[in-house]
């Protein structure tokens, strides 16, 4: 028997071979399971007499300290490495559980979901343009997969990022929940979420509706509206989350928020606004629509009066919200789950958890039922989270007021339910449509 081309770990005793060309069921088995440095004992089920998918099953049941140590297939041949995949789905923590940075009482804590990590440092920055960090931590496996780092003290306005020791590789990523970066996306910000509260946030309040088909939407893009001079809005403002709101007019015509007053609109659907990569932040020419996300709950700084200011995103997006509600607009997410912009290292989730949020092929290769290079994996557990996550995050840090999904139809139906579902408790009157089909595969919503 040769070596598979792509093997996976799919459940706590089930192995997955995919081979390049069939295996004969009896033929000499010379495979051997290594995990870490132990041999481990398997026999092999095939559903025909040949078959290029193969099921290894153990004969025990791997625990959670397995899944992190190097699995390899061996023979005379080499070695393909085990990479764990559907079994990761037993080793979550509680849905409710707070991954991400945050401050509580002068400590701040800093926690991660990567069970196939053997070890991770917390790497901290006391400015973003530091090379090396100003102090490493070295984090905590609790259960569950969740590692964990609590710092006695305040650190708001420093940078940081996680080493990750992970399936024969040390890689270096920004937090998955991330809340602010520095530029680009370079490195995740610790943030105060009270500090960027506008003045008058706390009586902020989302449009409320009679009912849904109330609603009457334009579609906007930031830049769009306020890009050019002849939009009337100051120089300083034009393109950024501040213009849009800044009452205008050109040679007497209506322009910035103004317009939008005229319209008779309710609502305004803005273009993704989620820090994406295809535009750096500090590149003013670079104009792209943000179909490229990167991060789901960090909004993008090219659209901020200063996008170095980890801060200045976060206030200035909650007071043109506050600004377009105080005239009875409410606004609109426009949101990219089904894909990202890159995979492997360059991607946070990747970086974290290797394919583990994606969609696989049999050959280990990345599904592209989005026409994007990749598709994201709606019903894992973990990406459901980081979804019903996001869009909990939103309504109440930003007082948004429904969302738009792209490529809705790529999405499954139980993880879309329970994003509705959580969105209506926080926000009866929140919107909640998107576009139902994927650029190559069978619609998932009905």
């Amino acid at each position: 028997m040769k070596l598979p081309i792509w093997a996976e770990i799919v459940s706590k005793n089930t192995i997955k071979a995919y081979f390049e060309t069939p295996v004969v069921l009896g033929e000499p088995v010379d495979i051997k399971l290594v995990i870490g440095d132990d041999e481990e004992p398997f026999v092999i089920a095939m559903k025909d007499m040949q078959a290029n998918e193969v099921t290894m099953v153990l004969k025990r049941e791997l625990q959670e300290k397995d899944i992190s140590k190097d699995i390899f297939l061996k023979s005379s041949e080499g070695k393909v490495r085990v990479y764990p995949t559907e079994v990761l789905e037993d080793f979550t923590p509680d849905f409710n559980e707070r991954l991400g940075c945050f401050i509580e009482d002068g400590r701040t804590i800093f926690r991660l979901w990567s069970p196939v990590a053997k070890f991770v440092k917390l790497l901290l920055f006391r400015e973003h343009s530091n090379e090396l960090p100003d102090a490493v931590h070295d984090m905590e496996r609790k259960i569950d997969g969740i590692w964990e780092t609590v710092i006695d003290k305040d650190l708001d306005g420093w940078f940081y990022l996680y080493e990750i020791d992970r399936l024969g590789e040390v890689v270096k990523t920004v937090d998955v929940y991330s809340k602010s970066v520095s530029i680009n996306g370079e490195m995740s910000a610790v943030v105060n979420l009270l500090k960027s509260d506008p003045e008058g946030w706390k009586e902020d309040k989302p449009v409320n509706l009679r009912a849904f088909t109330d609603a009457i939407i334009y579609e906007m893009h930031i830049a769009d509206i306020t890009s050019l001079e002849s939009s009337g809005v100051e120089e300083k403002l034009r393109g950024k989350y501040l213009g849009v709101v800044q009452e205008s007019e050109n040679d007497g015509v209506a322009t910035a928020l103004s317009h939008l007053k005229k319209l008779g609109i309710t609502h305004v659907q803005i273009m993704p606004i989620m820090i994406f990569r295809s535009c750096k932040e500090n590149d003013e020419k670079c104009y792209n629509w943000g179909y490229d996300p990167y991060l789901y709950m960090v909004p993008s700084g090219k659209y901020s009066t200063d996008p170095y200011d980890p801060y200045a995103r976060l206030r200035e997006l909650k007071e043109m919200i506050k600004r377009l509600h105080e005239n009875g607009i409410g606004v609109i997410l426009d949101v990219v789950f089904p894909h990202t912009y890159k995979i492997g290292k360059e991607s946070p989730l990747d970086a974290t958890v290797p394919f583990y949020y994606y969609r696989l092929d049999s050959k280990g290769n990345y599904i592209d039922e989005t026409g994007c290079g990749n598709t994201t994996n709606s019903e894992r557990k973990m990406m459901r989270k980081l979804m019903v996550d996001t869009v909990k995050y939103w309504l109440e840090e930003f007082h948004v007021d429904g969302f738009r999904f792209d490529q809705m139809g790529v999405i499954d139906l139980e993880t879309m339910e329970m994003i509705v579902k959580t969105a209506r408790k926080i926000n009866k009157s929140a919107l909640i449509y998107g576009e139902p089909w994927g650029a190559g595969c069978s619609v998932r919503i009905y």
